[in-house]
């Protein structure tokens, strides 16, 4: 992991990963929400940071 941190644009992916992190959970809540299932994305820890 630390020859990925020591690239100049490490902290850009990760912002960029982490809108579309947000847009995936979004998108599987109103799926949920849809088909009337359980939520499934929030039973585990929201900190995916190594």
């Amino acid at each position: 992991m630390e020859h990925e941190r020591a690239w100049d644009q490490a902290d850009e992916l990760r912002a960029q990963l982490e809108k579309v992190r947000l847009t995936l959970v979004q998108t599987a809540e109103a799926l949920g929400a849809v088909a009337g299932a359980a939520d499934l994305v929030h039973h585990t820890s929201t900190d995916h940071r190594a």
